[in-house]
């Protein structure tokens, strides 16, 4: 992540993340389906991870 990110809006993009998911699963997305939302959302967030 960028060091000059934007708290405010970064903050404001995982809070969409977060109650997208949350809607999502309420609509009954399946835990698969969810894990891989979050999986990109870190990715795009936090690039890609080194094992």
């Amino acid at each position: 992540m960028a060091p000059d990110a934007d708290a405010s809006a970064l903050t404001g993009l995982i809070q969409s993340i977060w109650h997208g998911l949350s809607a999502r699963a309420n609509l009954g997305a399946d835990r698969e389906d969810l894990l891989a939302t979050a999986r990109l959302g870190h990715a795009l967030i936090c690039g890609p991870t080194v094992p």
